[in-house]
């Protein structure tokens, strides 16, 4: 383990959270960021964390009054990590749940359970060459009224969201989108 991570606000502020050796963490900047826009449309939500890393997106979401939050990662280390991160915080179950897949196979188990998420933050690794297929399940997830954020170097367009605002940070950018309606 590397890289010592530390919540940025709410009730666990300045708890130290542990991360995966070869992961690359979001910046406390960017953390900081996401979660002064989103402000308290965070509160009571139900939270999707894929590629979860560390959970550091996921437990700052906690912090700050979500509900609960689902991370998925495919790596042993990470999911490892993140519920030691958990119990350290003192979560329960209750209101974590990690999902051990590739991003392609958790979200289809959580679109078979008909999960429904008021906001989801994506991160995969620089230079991730299956966005389209990603965005298409994330759009089946994301309630009508949600807010999918993705982290990323290069931000693309797609056909089922609409880029309400993006935000860089050196070579980092967090686009957040919002579902276009109807059926796709």
């Amino acid at each position: 383990m590397k890289n010592r991570i530390e919540i940025t606000g709410g009730r666990f502020k300045r708890i130290p959270l542990k991360a995966p050796v070869k992961i690359r963490p979001t910046q406390s900047i960017v953390k900081r960021s996401l979660f002064d826009t989103l402000g308290s449309f965070i509160e009571d939500a139900k939270v999707l964390d894929i590629f979860a890393g560390s959970g550091a997106v996921g437990f700052e979401a906690l912090s700050r009054g979500a509900e609960k939050v689902v991370f998925i990662d495919k790596s042993r280390d990470a999911v490892s990590v993140i519920k030691e991160n958990a119990r350290k915080i003192g979560l329960g179950m209750d209101v974590v749940e990690v999902i051990k897949a590739d991003f392609k196979r958790g979200l289809n188990l959580l679109i078979d359970r008909k999960e429904v998420f008021d906001f989801v933050f994506a991160d995969p690794p620089y230079g991730f060459s299956r966005l389209d297929e990603l965005f298409k399940r994330v759009y089946k997830l994301l309630n009508e009224y949600g807010i999918f954020v993705l982290e990323e170097r290069e931000i693309p367009q797609t056909k089922y969201f609409e880029k309400i605002k993006e935000v860089r940070f050196g070579e980092t950018r967090l686009a957040y989108y919002r579902r276009i309606s109807g059926e796709l």
